[in-house]
């Protein structure tokens, strides 16, 4: 069973029902929550999201307020118009306004595989756009190290710009010492959590994290924080 995270904006909550049910027996499990105005979509938008549906009659919220604050929060989140009024709009008009695309009340078989290409969609932008970002660091590291940088210096502004460009919390590099332990030799970001924390590349339970392990395999390792081995 597949699972969708859905956020209505401003839907009529008979079509939202019929939505919801239909994609139930297209075998998805969804998760959803309702918008009712701009206040609530700020505070949903907080949360992570697959798709949002948004009405296109909707006076209160309207398909350029959603499309508004997602581009504020640099949220690329598909959006998907269903055409409850009167007029319907176009795909040409709704492409205009921001959103993917549209559909009626009456095409809910369309409405899956809309979806799904427009979540595979969003994950390549942000592959793509990681992929951009990451050549650009590459070719600054570069600029860098012919500038004549030394090495503690170059390992700070890796850090550093790492935390500005990928937008993540907390950047560090350790350097392997002979007797386990790692030493933090640059950080950016919330380096508060660095304060006294033991982590080690021996075969002891602080070295079995992802910073041991990837010393011992040579390979990158990917863990998340509420892993058992994450613990120590």
């Amino acid at each position: 069973m597949n699972e969708m995270r859905l956020l209505f904006a401003a839907i009529p909550v008979s079509n939202m029902r019929l939505i919801t049910g239909h994609l139930q027996q297209e075998d998805c499990h969804v998760r959803h929550e309702y918008a009712a105005d701009a206040l609530a979509l700020d505070g949903y938008l907080q949360q992570p999201w697959d798709v949002l549906i948004a009405s296109s009659s909707s006076v209160d919220l309207t398909i350029e307020t959603i499309v508004h604050a997602l581009r504020c929060r640099k949220l690329d989140i598909p959006v998907i118009v269903l055409n409850d009024g009167e007029t319907p709009l176009s795909l040409t008009e709704v492409m205009r306004l921001g959103a993917q695309d549209c559909i009626g009340i009456e095409q809910l078989d369309r409405l899956l595989p809309s979806m799904q290409r427009e979540m595979v969609g969003a994950v390549m932008r942000c592959s793509l756009r990681e992929q951009v970002v990451t050549d650009y660091l590459m070719q600054e590291i570069d600029q860098l190290i012919l500038q004549g940088y030394d090495l503690p210096s170059l390992n700070e502004r890796i850090c550093r710009r790492m935390a500005e460009l990928f937008e993540f919390k907390l950047v560090w590099i350790g350097a392997k010492m002979p007797d386990g332990r790692i030493e933090v030799v640059a950080a950016a970001g919330e380096t508060a959590y660095l304060n006294g924390i033991d982590v080690r590349w021996d075969d002891t339970p602080q070295g079995n994290g992802p910073v041991g392990n990837a010393i011992r395999s040579k390979r990158p390792e990917t863990l998340t924080a509420e892993s058992p081995r994450f613990a120590p």
